[in-house]
Formats: structure tokens, C-alpha cells, sequence
């Protein structure tokens, strides 16, 4: 009679809905540091670190430029949505970026990379309009029928950006021949100015400045000379006809002069104006281009006659708001982002240029933004919604038959062929059909609330959604996950940031502010750590042999990769420590960096002569045998126990195919 025996293979993750005892066969109570995607347990090599990566403190985001000489990665210590120019071939290689710390930008490769760390510098994203309606008028000469004139102007930068026209000047009537003078142009946008007095009370400090012309609320400035005010200040609140505005200040302010600048300013090197004056044709009265001309220039004679231009096609145009966050491409070439409740919409390739009349409003609040080609997903405090057009003007909403799914991390979404983002009862995947949970047989709502998804960073990377969680008042441990199906796995490793880079693929995770490329080091692997769900048989049974077919062979290029890497982990500790730079000691690193009582100093692995995986058997949650395995010969934990509920673990840095138990080495052939 032939006894009990069973081979795992076809490794599933963790499935935390689910009782240890109802899993499914091939599922885990725990699986941790290994991909699954081949069905056998593959450890996930380690991190690489990327040593030309320069990283700002508390790095939350970083993106990659690029160009024949090598790669330049930018960061940030906030939460940034970054958006290449849609512009195929463009050898300036434009980003936009927004976040909720400071007003949408823009930079490009040599403005970015002129110096670490990345970017060392970007503009303001748009094109200020003009506020001073310019004086018409004519000098009385010339014959012909008397016709009526209205003139504005726009600002145009060295890219061709044009701005939205000024307010109108008066009607001025005159023959078409005589002398048109237009002058009363606004000045040059300015990027920097005089701070004349300062106050503070409760948290805010008001400041008179020497001019707020082209300021707006929301934007940012940098305060120079008045101790207190410091860093990146968003405008609170401005007042043009006192010209003062009002920033945050965390204390007493110790000055009440200093200067300016903007946090990011307007690109004003070669900066012209354009004319535009009335013209009626058959098809109404619209204002056509005269001529251009520079910013010195104090006065112009519209001498344009009956050869006037094309009629302005920028009448609609305006700054995307200096509030805007959540950036996103639409599939028609126009940037997509949000205010509250409020989608709003550049104009197609004229990315610099938003049009309020494109903008839909959502039901609840917006907390992120995913587009799915034609298709922009608002990720919300509670329902999300969709609206689809191939053009922003035609954008209209999707009806989705859904429950109110709430986005609780903006940090969470992702978005390509569909949209993922963590909610209240688990992923979340939106696609044009609808919403629906990812991983509904994966998790419970209060299973899913132990990853305190409040706290989740997410990217998706070779079909797989990796969310980081912090800790909270439920979940104790920080760590990423790894969902994929109905199942996860743990990667015990923290990141504080991730990011696909879309030109390569690869994945790229922020960790101790370091950068690393995830699972890039072949020749130094993690060790994975699977465990079997509680198996129950009907009679009481002993297992007597067990085999772990695996990859034990360690190569001499994987003991001295391995060897190499002890050996760099406990310099770097050193150096840490002689130099008192571990920051372990309290408020030495902001909270939520490290875990408690943590430092950087790391724990350098061990080094064996063979790869070694560590078999251990579990009766009713009990281990009662472990042994230490390095080849594929059967393992015989001990006899005369029998046991009705039990499970099996294995760990290591192998490659693990399968794992078979039996009563009897015998039973074995039977698996």
C-alpha cells in the first residue's frame, strides 16, 4: 500500500484572506524574496546600487534623463508627477513635472544637468498674460473710409510659446493710412525683487514686496535675507493692490527686509511681444498678427496696412494653475491634471497652454489621475469616474457601474493599460469597462488594512504591481509587496521610492536614499522564504523523507560576488560608524525613514562553499525539525511522531523547482 506523498511545485504567494488550513495546495502562509512568475521559487537578486545617482535628502521621486554621454537622474523630496514632451524627436528632451509642493515646471536636459544634484534648475510651465491693455492712437493724417481699430498684445518666449492677449485698448477710428502708434506695454515678467517689510503672526509671515506683477497665488519664492523664511514658500495668499503676499512660517521671523526670486522663473532670455489689431471679414471681427517686436522697444507703428497676418489663435489660452498636481499625458498630446475636483487640459502638443474651457469636474475630490490612452481616470475620494474623447474638447464621461472605491494614496497609482491604485478593500484596476478589485481573493478589507494602505507607493513592473506600506496603529512592519493575481509576495526590503524607467523598463527602488535597480545583481541573490499552507490529512501520519529540488551549485564567480559584497557591507559600516554617520541615535533621520531603533549599518550575509536551503517542518505551528540542505538527496526528519495537521518550509538563496514530502523515501517515486 502506497503512503501519503506530495510535491510542491507551481509556487503561488501568500493569499491573507484565506485560513492557513484553506489555501489552495500550491499557495503560502508566507513568501517572502521570491518571483513566482515561473512557477518555481526564484530568489530575487539583489539590489544594484546606481553610484552615479546623486540623490536630494528625503528623496520621494526620481526620473532619469539621458542622452549619448550617459544617464542623469533627477529627484525630489516630494511626491512629483513627471511627463516627457510629447514632441517625437525633441532634442532639447523637455519634461514637465508637477507636485503638490510647488507650481507646475518644465526644464530640459542642459538646463537640468548643469550640476548635482538633478535638476539644477526649471522654468515655470506656461506663458503669463499680459495685464496692461496697450494705447492706440493715430495722428489724424491719411484718406480713404474711416475704419475702427482695437490692438492687444502677446508675450512670446525663444520657444515660440505665446501667451494669451492682453485686455483690449480703447476703439480708436482712423483712415487706414495714417500713423497708428501703440505703446503702454507691460514690462518684462520679473523673476526676482525686494522684499521692503515683513510681519509674522500664528505660522504666516505677510510680506510687502517691491511687485507682484506676474505672481499668483500658489506659486512658489525663495526668501533671501530675513532668518525664518527659508526654503520653497508657497504663496498663501496675495493682495495686488497692496502688493503683498502671504507664506508659511513655522516660527518668529528674525528680519523684515530681504529679496526674492521665484521658485521657478519665467523663461525670459529673448522674450518679444506680439501685436494683434481688429480686422472684419466675412466671417466676423477677430484680432490679426501685425508684427513682432522686443521688449525694449517702448512704442510700435503698426505699418502691417491691408497685409495683416494670421488671425490669434491663443485667446483661449492661460497658465495651467500654480495649484496643478498630478501631471499625466493624454493620448492626444495634451497634459492632463487637477485642482480639488477639477480635471483640467492643455491644449494638444501646445503643452504649455491650458484651456478652462476643457475642464470636467468630478463628483468627489481627486486624489490622482491614470490615463489609459484617450481615457482619463480620476482616482477620488470615492467613486472614481472616466471621461474619454480624442481630443480634449470632445472629452465626455463613461458611465461606470461601480461601488465607490476610494483612493487612498496618491502615491499608489499607476497607469498604462489600465489603472491600479490601493482603496479601502484592496488594489483597485480600472479599465474601460470599469472598476473592479485586483485582488479580491487575496485580501479581506480588514486583512488589507494590516498593509496600511494609506501609506502605499506603487509602480508596475513585468506584470506585477509592487506596493510599498509604511507602518501605522494596525500594521507594525514596513516592507513591499509584490501582487500578482490572486496572491503576493514579500520583498523585504523598503524603498521610499520606485520607479519604471519607460525608455528601458527597468525598475528602479530609493532606499536609505541610495539608488538601486531592482533585482540586477545575479551573482548576489536574496534568500526566499516559502512556507506551505497547514495540510490535514485523515489519519495521523509521519513524514519520514522529503526532498528540495533545487539549484545548489554555487559558482566561484557567485562566492567572490558574495564575498566581495560582505566585504564592502562591513567597510561601509565601519566607515558609518567612525565617522558617527549611522544615524541610529534618535532624531537623527525624520520619522517613517528608518524602522525603530534601525540605523543604516546592514548585516552582511553569510558565505558557504555551496548554496544552502534550510528545510524545516511545522506540526500545528510548531517546528519540530529543520535541517540545513545543500544538494537534492532525501532528507529524513525523524521517526515514531505522527501528526494529523503540519507544514513545510524552505529558505535560501536557491532557486527551489519543487519540494516533495512522503511517509517513506520510498513514497517519493509516487511524486
Amino acid at each position: 500500500m502506497t503512503g501519503f506523498a506530495l510535491r510542491f511545485q507551481n509556487f503561488q504567494g501568500e493569499v491573507p484572506r484565506l485560513d492557513k488550513r484553506t489555501l489552495g495546495d500550491m499557495q503560502a502562509q508566507v513568501a517572502k524574496n521570491a518571483l513566482l512568475t515561473s512557477g518555481s521559487l526564484t530568489p530575487i537578486a539583489s539590489p544594484k546600487l546606481i553610484t552615479s545617482a546623486y540623490l536630494v535628502d528625503g528623496t520621494k521621486t526620481v526620473y532619469r534623463m539621458f542622452d549619448d554621454s550617459g544617464s542623469y537622474w533627477l529627484s525630489w523630496d516630494s511626491d512629483v508627477d513627471v511627463v516627457k514632451g510629447p514632441i517625437v524627436g525633441d532634442e532639447r528632451f523637455r519634461i514637465f513635472f508637477t507636485s503638490d509642493a510647488f507650481e507646475p515646471c518644465y526644464t530640459d536636459l542642459s538646463t537640468a544637468t548643469s550640476s548635482p544634484p538633478y535638476p539644477t534648475a526649471a522654468f515655470v510651465l506656461g506663458i503669463p498674460t499680459p495685464e496692461t491693455a496697450p494705447a492706440a492712437s493715430q495722428d489724424g493724417t491719411g484718406s480713404g473710409v474711416s475704419e475702427e481699430r482695437a490692438y492687444v498684445y502677446t508675450i512670446v518666449d525663444n520657444q515660440g510659446w505665446e501667451s494669451a492677449p492682453s485686455p483690449a485698448s480703447g476703439i480708436v477710428t482712423g483712415k487706414p493710412d495714417a500713423v497708428w502708434t501703440i505703446s503702454g506695454f507691460d514690462p518684462v515678467p520679473p523673476n526676482s525683487g525686494s522684499v521692503l517689510s515683513a510681519t509674522y503672526s500664528e505660522g504666516r509671515a505677510t510680506l510687502v514686496l517691491d511687485t507682484v506683477f506676474c505672481l499668483r497665488q500658489w506659486e512658489t519664492l525663495e526668501i533671501s535675507g530675513i532668518p525664518g523664511l527659508s526654503g520653497r514658500l508657497r504663496i498663501l495668499e496675495l493682495d495686488s493692490a497692496a502688493k503683498t503676499v502671504v507664506v508659511s512660517a513655522s516660527s518668529g521671523i528674525g528680519g523684515s527686509t530681504g529679496t526674492w526670486s521665484r521658485g521657478a522663473p519665467h523663461r525670459t532670455t529673448d522674450m518679444v511681444r506680439r501685436l494683434y489689431r481688429t480686422v472684419t471679414t466675412s466671417a466676423g471681427t477677430d484680432y490679426y498678427f501685425v508684427k513682432e517686436f522686443g521688449f525694449g522697444v517702448l512704442s510700435v507703428v503698426d505699418d502691417a496696412g491691408a497685409n495683416v497676418g494670421e488671425p490669434i489663435a491663443t485667446s483661449q489660452w492661460q497658465m495651467p494653475p500654480a495649484n496643478l498636481h498630478g501631471l499625466r499625458m493624454h493620448g492626444s498630446g495634451a497634459l492632463v491634471g487637477f485642482v480639488d475636483n477639477k480635471v483640467w487640459m492643455s491644449e494638444p502638443l501646445s503643452v504649455y497652454a491650458f484651456n478652462s474651457a476643457y475642464s470636467v469636474t468630478s463628483e468627489h475630490d481627486i486624489v490622482g489621475l491614470g490615463v489609459i490612452d484617450t481615457i482619463v481616470v480620476a482616482c477620488t475620494k470615492g467613486r472614481p469616474m472616466m471621461w474619454q474623447g480624442v481630443a480634449p474638447e470632445s472629452m465626455a464621461p463613461i458611465r461606470m457601474r461601480s461601488k465607490a472605491f476610494p483612493c487612498l494614496s496618491k502615491r499608489s497609482i499607476v497607469d498604462g493599460d489600465s489603472v491600479l491604485y490601493a482603496s479601502t478593500e484592496g488594489p483597485v484596476e480600472i479599465t474601460s469597462q470599469g472598476a473592479s478589485l485586483a485582488a479580491a481573493n487575496a485580501f479581506t478589507a480588514a486583512e488589507w488594512q494590516r498593509f496600511a494602505p494609506e501609506t502605499m507607493v506603487g509602480e508596475m513592473f513585468d506584470g506585477l504591481y509592487f506596493l510599498v506600506h509604511g507602518t501605522d496603529a494596525v500594521s507594525e512592519d514596513e516592507e513591499t509587496i509584490i501582487v500578482a493575481g490572486g496572491s503576493m509576495v514579500r520583498f523585504t526590503r523598503t524603498p521610499t521610492a520606485l520607479y519604471t524607467d519607460p525608455e528601458t523598463g527597468l525598475l528602479y527602488l530609493v532606499i536609505n536614499n541610495l539608488l538601486y535597480e531592482w533585482n540586477a545583481d545575479p551573482d548576489t541573490v536574496m534568500s526566499v522564504d516559502w512556507q506551505s499552507k497547514e495540510m490535514v490529512s485523515a489519519r495521523p501520519l509521519n513524514i519520514g523523507a522529503a526532498v528540495v529540488d533545487g539549484e545548489f551549485t554555487l559558482t566561484a564567480a557567485e562566492r567572490a560576488a558574495l564575498i566581495a559584497e560582505q566585504e564592502s557591507v562591513r567597510a561601509a559600516n565601519r566607515a558609518m560608524i567612525a565617522a558617527s554617520s549611522s544615524k541610529g541615535s534618535f532624531n537623527a533621520v525624520s520619522f517613517n525613514t528608518l524602522s525603530f531603533n534601525g540605523s543604516l549599518v546592514r548585516p552582511p550575509e553569510s558565505v558557504a562553499e555551496t548554496s544552502q536551503v534550510v528545510f524545516s517542518l511545522f506540526v500545528r505551528g510548531e517546528m519540530i525539525f529543520s535541517k540545513v540542505v545543500t544538494d537534492n538527496r532525501v532528507i529524513r526528519p525523524p521517526m515514531g511522531r505522527k501528526y494529523d495537521a503540519f507544514s513545510v518550509r524552505v529558505s535560501g538563496p536557491v532557486k527551489i523547482r519543487a519540494v516533495a514530502i512522503a511517509e517513506t523515501p520510498r513514497d517519493l517515486a509516487a511524486v
